[in-house]
């Protein structure tokens, strides 16, 4: 295995990274179609779309959005898309979990992306809830921000203590975390929290979704978008494969992005994700531990 370094290697497993996750997403649309659930492209995938005509070149990722009812019925089906190689994973369905969306993971690879958080994925689409909005932005953003601190609080119990990170809270005068950080070298603590907040996430994401409501929203972040983008659809080319955006794609890039045709300038085109990869092996499913032995012995990247 090339040392991580090796600009020539980085592109060999950028261009099967790609490779992989297309045959994913094409293997998640029969499954899709097959039981009716309904999903569009989201975020960079159709930004990549309409600007590139597939992937942003510096970007590695897939996205894609569903209404809460089709989000709930895949988590149900889970054991369905387990026999087809995939598994989704989400906070409602795994307590380990610390994205606060879900992700269809390849079984057969294996991805550690954040060294603070010693969880096995495998290569992955993104998959964003969206909610009904009902109520004043006010109280929206209130809810938000209760969620935000219930995730920040989860994630927290689910880190591994480290004493430079308690250091590092105080340093920056985030005394709260940092002692709670201190605390946490503490097992029968840590998992006893944890165990607490991952209930009231559970209990805030029951409160998001209403019956009705013009506008819909990814609750974590936002902002409101309007609901008939979804209803009325609008397929767009995605490399080799078709897929549904938002009908009024346009006023969706711009909010997110302003002038999404503008690309940024070469020194602001980062990798967007594979800087966090602490290991990645496209052969493979293993375990955290045979990964830092992987790691050992300087083998990083494998494909």
């Amino acid at each position: 295995i090339v040392h991580q370094s090796d600009m020539k290697y980085q592109e060999q497993i950028d261009t099967v990274f790609k490779k992989r996750l297309l045959a994913m997403m094409r293997s998640c649309q029969r499954f899709f179609e097959q039981h009716g659930i309904k999903y569009y492209g989201g975020y960079g995938t159709v930004l990549g779309a309409v600007r590139h005509g597939g992937f942003i070149p510096w970007d590695d990722d897939l996205d894609l959005h569903m209404m809460r009812e089709d989000y709930n019925r895949l988590i149900a089906l889970n054991g369905e898309l387990e026999k087809t190689g995939y598994r989704f994973v989400c906070i409602e369905n795994d307590n380990t979990c610390y994205y606060p969306f879900g992700k269809i993971i390849d079984l057969s690879t294996s991805l550690w992306e954040f060294a603070k958080f010693p969880y096995m994925s495998g290569i992955y689409i993104d998959v964003f809830p969206l909610d009904n909005v009902a109520g004043t932005k006010d109280e929206y953003e209130q809810k938000r921000k209760e969620f935000q601190d219930l995730h920040r609080k989860h994630c927290l119990a689910l880190e591994k203590p480290r004493l430079r990170r308690f250091i590092r809270d105080c340093i920056y005068w985030d005394f709260p975390d940092g002692l709670n950080r201190l605390r946490y070298y503490n097992k029968r603590v840590r998992e006893k929290e944890h165990n607490m907040y991952y209930r009231r996430l559970l209990a805030s994401i029951d409160t998001f979704n209403h019956s009705v409501g013009a506008y819909c929203t990814y609750f974590p972040e936002g902002p409101f978008f309007d609901r008939n983008w979804f209803l009325r659809p609008q397929e767009l080319k995605f490399e080799d494969i078709k897929l549904p955006a938002p009908g009024d794609y346009d006023t969706y890039l711009t909010l997110l992005y302003g002038d999404y045709m503008t690309p940024p300038p070469p020194e602001k085109r980062n990798l967007t994700h594979g800087h966090a990869r602490q290991y990645l092996n496209l052969n493979q499913r293993v375990s955290i531990e045979q990964a830092r032995k992987d790691i050992r012995k300087g083998r990083k990247l494998i494909y």
